[in-house]
Order: structure tokens, then C-alpha cells, then sequence
């Protein structure tokens, strides 16, 4: 009897937008469509307990993550404007598993004709193992809140950046995924490596830094137009 009123309400919320698609399964109940344009006033529902979401407007990137908020992984569009597309929708899981979540958001997806890629990533702590080493590139300019980033193909130049966000361009270019505890340091550095295995010798050697193992693997789904 609830999932039958939510459904009911479901139907009146978006009675308005022709264009929105329905699609029921025995395992959820999906209907999406893009969100109105130039709408001012707009409301967005999401249950707390079974998964249950009643938006007007909502992004594609807060719609996945609102989804797949109890599960370990992370989603990277290949254009950002993906990330942004708004949309309205309305789903319920009738049942919660990690393999409904899969479809559904393979569903999703193939409504907005985009494409998903899955792709498994090591993953390190970058950790401090030489502090004099570090020290010789702690940046100057560590008190002022201005960072500067450079990526070109051979590199990577960073000026006031902590070791957290240098941690991350690190991710972007040798498709691992890493993380710093270190709240303090911030560097300038140009790091030339053009493989993991020599990024390791060079971060150690020059950084007085270390990619250390912590034996798991993380999955990327990449979301690209098809």
C-alpha cells in the first residue's frame, strides 16, 4: 500500500513534463526526463530510510551519489557539463542491492544516451617518510590561499599546493587513486615521472615521499556521451 501511493504521488509530481520516460522493473521504479528550464521553485524529496527520491531538480552527479551513498566508490564524468545535467526524477528501489543500484544506473544512463565505463584504480597513502627531503620544497608563499597548477603532458608543476591536492592530480594522471593525512604541508615541486613505477622512485628520492600499498582497489565508473 505505500509503495503504491509514493507511486501514485510519483505520477502527479511530474503529471506536467510529457517528456519524462517511465520505466518499471520488480526491481524499481524509475521516471526521468530533464528538469524544467527557467523554473524558480522547485522541490526535491529523498528518503532517508528505503531509497526514495521525489526531485524536480537535480543534478546528475547529486542524483548517483545520492544512490550510491552507502557504497565505496566514486564517479568521474568526462565532461563536466554531464556532471551538471539537471533532471527530474522520480525512483524507488523495491529492492536495495548493489546489483539493483547496477542497473538502475546503467538504466539511467541509457535514458540520457551516455555511456559508463568501469575502471579499477590501486590505491596508496601518500605518507611523509623524509622530512628534510620535503622541507627543501615547502612553498614559500604558504600563507596566502593563491595555488598555482600546471599539467602538460610530460609533467605536472604545482606552486602552494598541500600534498592532499597534489595527491589527486597524481590520480588524474597515473589512474591510481591516493590520499594524504598531512593537513600541513604545501609545496612547490614539477614532477616529471611518466609511469607509476617512476613516479614511486621519484616522489621517495626528491619528495622525501611515499606511495604505500594499502592492498585494496577502488572502482571508477567514467561517464562519457556515447
Amino acid at each position: 500500500m505505500k509503495h503504491l501511493i509514493i507511486l501514485t504521488f510519483c505520477i502527479l509530481f511530474f503529471s506536467c513534463n510529457e517528456k519524462s520516460n517511465i520505466i518499471e522493473t520488480n526491481d524499481f521504479y524509475l521516471k526521468i526526463g530533464k528538469a524544467i528550464k527557467n523554473k524558480k521553485n522547485y522541490t526535491n524529496m529523498i528518503s532517508n530510510s528505503n531509497l526514495e527520491i521525489n526531485a524536480e531538480n537535480i543534478t546528475l552527479e547529486k542524483l548517483l551519489n545520492t544512490i550510491f551513498k552507502n557504497n565505496a566508490l566514486t564517479f568521474k564524468f568526462e565532461k563536466d557539463k554531464l556532471a551538471d545535467i539537471k533532471l527530474q526524477a522520480t525512483i524507488l528501489l523495491k529492492k536495495e542491492t548493489d546489483y539493483v543500484k547496477r542497473e538502475l544506473l546503467e538504466t539511467i544512463l541509457n535514458e540520457l544516451n551516455l555511456n559508463l565505463v568501469n575502471e579499477e584504480r590501486l590505491m596508496f597513502q601518500l605518507k611523509i617518510i623524509d622530512t628534510i627531503k620535503l622541507y627543501k620544497h615547502y612553498s614559500i608563499n604558504a600563507s596566502n590561499n593563491y595555488s598555482q597548477i600546471q599539467k602538460s603532458k610530460d609533467s605536472i608543476s604545482v606552486k602552494n599546493v598541500s600534498l592532499e591536492k597534489f595527491s589527486e592530480l597524481l590520480n588524474e594522471r597515473f589512474k591510481i587513486k591516493s590520499y594524504s593525512k598531512n593537513t600541513t604541508a604545501i609545496i612547490d615541486y614539477n614532477c616529471t615521472s611518466k609511469d607509476l613505477t617512476s613516479l614511486k622512485v621519484e616522489l621517495k628520492q626528491n619528495l622525501g615521499l611515499e606511495l604505500f600499498d594499502i592492498n585494496n582497489k577502488q572502482i571508477i565508473y567514467i561517464i562519457s556521451d556515447k
